[in-house]
């Protein structure tokens, strides 16, 4: 779902939803004053729903739902929160299965905010209307009672921006590499889901990366960098003023680079810095925008720990997307693979 502020004025949150494991959103009963909300009417089924659709092969699922409300209404949105996920029973009726067999299908959805505006590209046998309507009349003109609650659920969120925290793509290993640990470049593999990865930093509007010096790491995102003319390394942390950052004994008597901060090495050789960095970084994004930051396996443990999250691990290219409040503090994560590509 799609909300906006009413009489012209700047278009706030709203919320999207994706094809296999589709997102949506919904407006809390205090706000309908304040809000209106896009819905979408589908000639097919004659029903008014929010705006979402099926995944393609290979696209991941945070990609499918910018794609779809681009489609549907013309507007493109980065994701913010996710919101619980739907299920119900459909009939198969493709070719190949019984006829009369149900599976139950998910939608997965998600709340977002609108970036831009342009016409919408859905055939009209598709999406045959699309309008914005006050939240509680959006409310009365769904069909359906479970995207009621959801549109109550998304705007009792408050304002989030993401912090994406990576882990480089897969690399030549150790034991098959000659030259400098920092040199190792990523596989074949790697690079196929470096390219992957650009899909999921965009759909969540990401516009700094940060990235620590091994090629590893810079190979991953340089390519999305790259989309954006900037360095891997141009991130928040030389946007927001210069706050305090890492001490380690290897820069004792000056300030530390980025790329100091977030190599293995110092990682493992100062710890606390580190730390001390990630909440930095953390405190800025709400300001600067959603953020990247790829990291090594070593190191992951540390940062997750500063930020109050629990440890887990996270493979070769995945990615934990931290939705941060106005304070920086995190509101809700989203843990692998709930990005992941289909098919």
């Amino acid at each position: 779902m799609l909300l906006r502020r009413r009489a012209g004025e700047k278009l706030d949150s709203l919320v999207t939803a994706v094809g296999a494991t589709p997102p949506e959103g919904a407006p809390a009963p205090g706000a309908a004053p304040a809000h209106e909300v896009v819905l979408v009417h589908r000639p097919k089924y004659d029903d008014w729903t929010l705006p979402k659709g099926k995944a393609k092969a290979g696209e991941p699922l945070a990609a499918t739902a910018v794609r779809e409300v681009r489609e549907e209404t013309g507007l493109t949105i980065r994701l913010g929160p996710p919101l619980r996920p739907l299920g119900y029973p459909v009939v198969l009726g493709r070719a190949g299965s019984r006829p009369g067999r149900t599976a139950l299908k998910r939608v997965a959805w998600w709340r977002g905010e609108i970036v831009a505006q342009q016409a919408r590209t859905a055939d009209a046998d598709e999406i045959d209307d699309v309008v914005w309507l006050p939240a509680d009349r959006a409310r009365e003109r769904l069909t359906y009672p479970d995207e009621r609650g959801l549109l109550d659920e998304a705007l009792a969120l408050p304002a989030t921006t993401p912090l994406l925290l990576v882990r480089h793509a897969w690399a030549v290993s150790r034991a098959n590499w000659a030259g400098p640990d920092r040199e190792r470049p990523l596989t074949e593999v790697g690079e196929t889901q470096a390219v992957g990865l650009r899909r999921v930093l965009a759909a969540y509007g990401v516009d700094h990366v940060v990235t620590s010096p091994a090629r590893r790491c810079r190979d991953t995102v340089a390519g999305y960098a790259a989309t954006l003319g900037a360095s891997p390394l141009d991130g928040p942390e030389r946007r927001a003023g210069g706050q305090r950052h890492a001490r380690s004994a290897a820069t004792a008597g000056r300030r530390p680079t980025v790329a100091e901060i977030l190599s293995e090495e110092a990682g493992k050789a100062d710890p606390a810095g580190l730390a001390a960095f990630i909440v930095d970084v953390a405190r800025a994004v709400p300001t600067v925008g959603p953020t990247a930051v790829c990291l090594h396996r070593p190191v992951l443990p540390v940062v997750l720990a500063a930020l109050g999250l629990p440890v887990r691990p996270l493979d070769p290219a995945q990615v934990l997307v931290v939705h941060l409040d106005r304070a920086g503090q995190p509101l809700a994560t989203e843990w692998p693979p709930a990005w992941a590509a289909t098919g």
